[in-house]
């Protein structure tokens, strides 16, 4: 297997781990390479393991941040983050010429945090 198709497996792994449905095309690239797809019940096992704070980091670090970066917003990564003192929920957005720009996220689900993130990128 190429790069590119171990990124993409991996990808497809973590969608698995945090329950978000497959589209065809990652159900016949699973099936291609003889991976076998974990069953709906098992996979909202998994998604339940996951605590909050890891869910969000995983979905920052694998679709938010390549979304901003896809984008053309010159965005170079972002980073979900607990602010150590205060407890708030930050997502830190760094731009390619080195600005960072922290926006708090704390209590958003999933689909909130694009929705912040968006409105203040």
């Amino acid at each position: 297997m190429d790069t590119q198709t171990v990124e993409a497996i991996n990808k497809i792994d973590t969608k698995q781990k945090l329950g978000i449905p497959l589209t065809p095309k990652e159900v016949a690239l699973f099936e291609l390479y003889g991976i076998p797809l974990t069953p709906s019940a098992q996979v909202e096992d998994k998604a339940a393991e996951l605590d909050e704070t890891e869910k969000k980091t995983v979905f920052v670090r694998e679709y938010l941040s390549p979304l901003l970066r896809a984008a053309d917003l010159n965005i170079d990564n972002a980073k979900y983050r607990i602010h150590p003192d205060s407890h708030e929920e930050i997502i830190t957005v760094t731009y390619n010429n080195g600005f960072a720009k922290d926006i708090c996220v704390t209590a958003d689900s999933l689909r909130a945090i694009i929705t912040d993130v968006m409105a203040q990128v």
